[in-house]
């Protein structure tokens, strides 16, 4: 991460569009038919969390349209990878308070009030409340 094009992107947060890449101070020769690089940081709330590298064998391969249409895929890919890691973090989290509210020894219900019959709507009702209520 601290060296070449992709290193340069994940400590800047910058895009990088190359047509020589070569002549560049901070090419690396992995792939020595590379002349052309196109380094777009992937990026969630402000936070780098990942660099798509797209290389050529051709000289000046990647036009600025080229730029701006990968740099709007990779920033769906970001909203959609935090979209994911939230969602799974709130059914962890729920599952967790089932389980909490499920083991507990205690009778525990929740309940909302309602303007029409009936006039209580019970959300949580567990199975220790059964056993007290027998309902």
């Amino acid at each position: 991460i601290n060296e070449g094009i992709t290193g340069q992107v994940a400590r800047s947060g910058i895009p990088v569009r190359l047509g020589n890449a070569q002549s560049h101070e901070n090419f690396l020769p992995v792939d020595p038919d590379t002349q052309s690089e196109l380094c777009i940081p992937i990026q969630v709330c402000g936070k780098i969390i990942g660099i798509l590298n797209i290389e050529s064998p051709q000289q000046n391969a990647f036009s600025s349209a080229d730029e701006l249409l990968v740099s709007t895929i990779v920033n769906m890919i970001g909203n959609t990878l935090e979209r994911v890691r939230v969602e799974e973090l709130q059914r962890k989290e729920s599952r967790f308070r089932e389980i909490i509210i499920q083991t507990a020894a205690e009778g525990i219900c929740v309940c909302t009030g309602r303007s029409v019959h009936p006039y209580i709507r019970f959300q949580i009702w567990n199975d220790q409340m059964v056993k007290i209520t027998g309902y």
